[in-house]
């Protein structure tokens, strides 16, 4: 199994390879080799694990162009044809998964139809896609949709105060809304992290869910 920082890992040494590529930014190639020795490939300035960070930061940034990490997810282990690998790398059992009777699945704004709506800070009506969306399937003879609900959202830790999309903003408390309407049907959690992924601490509710039995 590969995960996600460890494919992050080998793309970025694949970068550093085909020396820094990047046709609207070629900059970065004489920035993040000015920091070898043009001789021996020696380091000259920063440490290993600096010069890393640098590529990976770049790599993210300018190649990538600054995905959200549930992009990253949804890239390299889309849902549709690697379910498997992505129960892995977010870290739920494959018995587990089984067990809870539920569909998973990365959304995507292009290709979805299921949207919040939120005010903007100019009192503009906006939707947006949440990250993921857990939907336990319903017990047999029950309603087709009437399955637990849980929504997550992924977000980088610099964002906890952004007053759209933070902790308080405005599309958690429209996602927050929802929830008091359907108490018991629907969930909803955020996760903040400064890295490109999660914990296993970060995801035990996801777990809790997912391994609870349906009711």
């Amino acid at each position: 199994m590969t995960y996600l920082h460890q494919e992050i890992a080998s793309r970025v040494a694949a970068w550093r390879a085909d020396g820094y590529a990047c046709s609207e930014f070629p900059v970065i190639a004489e920035v993040l080799e000015w920091a070898r020795a043009s001789d021996t490939g020696a380091l000259r300035y920063l440490r290993r694990p600096q010069l890393q960070a640098l590529e990976t930061h770049g790599y993210l940034r300018l190649v990538e162009n600054t995905p959200h990490i549930a992009d990253l997810y949804r890239k390299i282990y889309p849902p549709g044809n690697n379910l498997a690998g992505l129960l892995e790398a977010v870290g739920i059992p494959d018995a587990a998964f089984k067990a809870a009777n539920y569909s998973i699945e990365l959304t995507d704004p292009a290709k979805t139809e299921f949207f919040v709506e939120y005010k903007d800070d100019k009192g503009k009506w906006r939707r947006y896609s949440p990250d993921f969306v857990i939907r336990k399937k319903p017990k047999r003879g029950a309603k087709r949709g009437s399955g637990k609900v849980l929504i997550v959202e992924i977000k980088a830790e610099r964002e906890r105060g952004h007053l759209i999309d933070g902790e308080h903003g405005r599309k958690a408390l429209a996602l927050r809304k929802w929830e008091r309407l359907n108490p018991g049907r629907l969930k909803y959690q955020m996760i903040f992290t400064s890295t490109a992924t999660v914990t296993a601490d970060q995801i035990r509710e996801v777990r809790q869910f997912v391994e609870e039995t349906s009711t």
